[in-house]
């Protein structure tokens, strides 16, 4: 049995934002295993319910005040609990972890604070947990290396620190990691690759992490959003991470955008809603990145960002790539060139902003005028080289060939001259002759 309870004066005035209502009262039947009174403008502390509901959905409210300290003892029997953007504040319970049921947990969008509670080794079952957008702070604590059925976990924008938890690696079946803005340090594990086969979405946004980008990370195959932007990562953009998805570009896979992200009772068989696309999205951007771009990475076709490295030499250009025209994802890497840019490259006689010529089999005149020309001068410096060194480095090498040549071109001279006197000689001759 269900329980949805929707108010209409509240509804009616949403829009609006003046009225608001606190929830009415009403008693839950006995057998009734889910309540959904979401998307209201329902406002005041969250309303206690003392029986066996399996499902709550109290999300995109405006409920007030800290959760409950007992909920765990409350509501024994929950599984799905999603209170999230609401004006919750206050820590997060400790007796959450009583909730041995409990399957998603979905607490964005609030203003709740403090430390993680320590206690997450008996939530065995837990496959989603959504605390984005809160002021949490301090270490994740180490009891959530029991979570191992987590699907999707979303830790973004926090306070939370320390360094990437190793026990991570033990989430063998997580789809979704986001824990970006927040306050991680130090390097990225190598075993993210091996121990996370299943990862469809990797965001370290807006964190501290530094060193160099795992080789490693190109074994996630099935990676479609990988976001590594405003961190401190320095050295070369690993060439196989244009391959990260080509084992998996022919089957379909699950890439969360948590922005129409919603836990769900319709249907349980899914734990949450999400765009069903074949996305390949990748953003570099704002780090220390240096070197080359890899012709790999132009196989994708959707997102790219690598602005604001110290990238160089000339963008790669490819089918996928050429779709991707904005500069701005390159900008801030003084030293790239190459279309979409304005900076030319110093080898490249393609002009800026337009693709070397298409060969379509038809012959070009003009090339094959110019094309001649050049054989034509080529043929007259090749002879004229072989000529004068035919001649002139054979005289410089035999002494004796020389002295032949100049005593030849000597006897030459001699008798051009003797030749040059009789002819001369002769018609004078014939001409003081007639006048004697």
């Amino acid at each position: 049995m269900t329980a949805r309870v929707l108010n209409p004066a509240a509804e009616e005035h949403k829009s609006e934002g003046q009225k608001v209502a606190h929830v009415p009262s009403f008693q839950i039947h006995p057998l009734a295993y889910y309540i959904d009174l979401s998307s209201n403008n329902f406002e005041g502390p969250l309303p206690l319910f003392l029986s066996n509901l399996s499902e709550i959905y109290l999300n995109d409210n405006m409920f007030s005040g800290p959760i409950p300290e007992n909920i765990g003892e409350l509501l024994p029997m929950l599984s799905y609990l999603d209170l999230s953007s609401n004006f919750l504040n206050g820590k997060i319970p400790l007796s959450i972890g009583m909730l041995i049921e409990l399957q998603a947990l979905v607490l964005r969008n609030n203003n709740l604070s403090g430390p993680l509670p320590p206690h997450w080794e008996d939530l065995k079952r837990l496959h989603f947990l959504d605390i984005a957008n809160n002021s949490i702070s301090g270490n994740i604590p180490s009891s959530m290396q029991n979570l191992t059925s987590l699907y999707v976990l979303s830790l973004r924008q926090n306070h939370l620190e320390g360094e990437f938890p190793y026990f991570f690696r033990n989430y063998l079946l997580l789809r979704s990691l986001d824990v970006s803005r927040n306050r991680f340090f130090g390097k990225l594990p190598t075993w993210i690759g091996e121990s996370l086969p299943f990862l469809l979405r990797l965001n370290l946004r807006s964190n501290f992490f530094n060193g160099h980008i795992p080789q490693e990370l190109c074994l996630l195959f099935r990676l479609r959003i990988l976001d590594l932007a405003q961190n401190e990562f320095s050295g070369g953009i690993p060439p196989c991470l244009g391959d990260f998805s080509e084992g998996s570009r022919d089957k379909m896979f699950i890439a969360i955008n948590y922005e129409q992200m919603l836990v769900v009772s319709k249907g349980r068989d899914y734990l949450y809603e999400a765009t069903l696309h074949l996305v390949r999205s990748i953003d570099l951007s704002s780090n220390n990145l240096s070197g080359e771009i890899p012709d790999n990475i132009t196989k994708f076709s959707s997102y790219l960002n690598l602005s604001f490295n110290n990238l160089s030499g000339k963008i790669p250009r490819g089918s996928q790539l050429q779709t991707l025209n904005d500069p701005s994802i390159y900008q801030g890497n003084y030293l790239l060139c190459g279309h979409p840019l304005p900076t030319k490259c110093p080898w490249d006689e393609t002009e800026p902003g337009h693709a070397a010529p298409i060969d379509d089999g038809k012959v070009d005149e003009n090339n094959e005028d110019r094309t001649d020309s050049l054989l034509f001068y080529l043929s007259v410096a090749v002879g004229f080289v072989v000529g004068f060194w035919g001649v002139c480095g054979t005289l410089i090498v035999k002494t004796s060939w020389r002295l032949a040549y100049f005593r030849m071109f000597d006897n030459l001279k001699d008798k051009i001259a003797i030749f040059i006197m009789v002819k001369g000689i002769s018609p004078l001759q014939r001409k003081l002759g007639r006048r004697s």
